[in-house]
């Protein structure tokens, strides 16, 4: 910089002598951006089993409908209706009701029922974990520390 192009501020600037920074500043700015990310990784785990955990509950809604439909396609409801108005046909005739049953309920459905209850109740598990866990990010970002 030329000697006219100076103005106030940079005589001024120039006069002043370097200051030190105090003892352990660095590794305290490195200490809080730690912690200041740190919430950020907790509410993406939470967002991520969020997600997971409600397209669970969409295909558990899913799926209970089509169990529902497919029982009233193959009268399965009225095997059941049959044996809970007459439990004396359950005793009488076993055999006659467990085939029935078998014959009438739609298997694949229940089993895919019963996967994704079970992935509902882990991942609900997994979510209120990582929401409830000590030191995890709160809905505005900031850390519960």
């Amino acid at each position: 910089m030329s000697r006219e192009s100076r103005d106030d501020v940079d005589e001024l600037f120039g006069r002043l002598e370097p200051v030190e920074p105090p003892p352990g500043l660095v590794e305290q700015v490195l200490r809080r951006t730690a912690q200041a990310q740190a919430p950020a990784r907790h509410f993406s785990r939470e967002l991520a089993w969020g997600l997971l955990d409600a397209t669970a509950l969409v295909a558990l809604t899913l799926l209970s409908v089509s169990l529902g439909w497919t029982l009233a396609e193959t009268g399965g409801v009225d095997v059941l209706r049959a044996v809970l108005e007459n439990l004396e046909l359950l005793v009488d005739a076993r055999g006659e009701f467990l085939l029935a049953v078998v014959e009438a309920l739609p298997w694949l459905h229940l089993v895919g029922l019963a996967l994704d209850l079970a992935a509902v109740y882990v991942l609900s598990r997994l979510l209120v974990g990582e929401l409830c866990r000590p030191g995890g990010a709160s809905r505005d970002g900031v850390s519960r520390r």
